[in-house]
Parts: structure tokens; C-alpha cells; sequence
């Protein structure tokens, strides 16, 4: 089993088409002409069965993901705890607003507005 791939023609870069397929099924696709959002780009591509090629997934990459699928998962008891968050520095103050809280303060204090 593997997926088709095409060339994007602006970056130059192997991406999918979003298409699985087996070599048998690739064989009997009918020369149709495509339309696909590139991953690489953004940009719209068509592709057909000419200008794309098949990507076969290796046997050992299958078996590693079916292995990884069927992993069951970790018990919240033996998870490793969250990394704690790096706290964000204090807000830097100016010493004119400092300064100016400060009066405002002290006139509160003495009766004057």
C-alpha cells in the first residue's frame, strides 16, 4: 500500500496527492485529470496518472504504525507530570507612571484632589 504523489510545481517538493493506492490499483487508473490543494504552496495543482507517481510504503514503516496504533495508553497515574510553564517577567514600569501613581496616592491620603 502507498499513496500518489506529484511534484509541486512551484517549490519543487514531492507532496501527496491525499490519494492511497496499490500498485495494482495505480496500474488501472484511468488517465483522468485531478484538482488538489498543494500542502507546500497553498496553491491549487491538477495531476493526473502521467505526471504523478506511486510512493509504496515500506513494510517495516506499516508494521511499526499498526504496532504504534495498538499501543495502549499510558495510565494517568504513571504519566510524567506537566513541565511547569515558565513564569512571564513583571510588567516593566516607566518611573513617570511609578511617579505619578505615587502623588496620586499621597493627595488620596491628604484630602487633596
Amino acid at each position: 500500500m502507498g499513496f500518489i504523489a506529484m511534484y509541486c510545481p512551484r517549490t519543487g517538493r514531492e507532496v501527496s496527492t491525499g490519494v492511497e493506492s496499490d500498485r495494482d490499483a495505480f496500474q488501472k487508473l484511468r488517465p483522468i485529470v485531478s484538482r488538489m490543494k498543494c500542502p507546500a504552496c497553498g496553491s491549487e495543482h491538477v495531476w493526473s496518472k502521467a505526471t504523478a507517481r506511486l510512493v509504496e510504503t515500506p513494510a517495516a514503516a506499516i508494521a511499526a504504525q499498526a504496532t504504534k496504533a495498538q499501543a495502549p495508553p499510558m495510565p494517568a497515574r504513571n504519566r510524567p507530570p506537566p513541565a511547569a510553564k515558565p513564569m512571564a517577567p513583571p510588567a516593566v514600569q516607566s518611573a513617570a507612571s511609578k511617579r505619578g501613581r505615587t502623588l496620586s496616592i499621597a493627595s488620596r491620603l491628604l484630602g487633596q484632589r
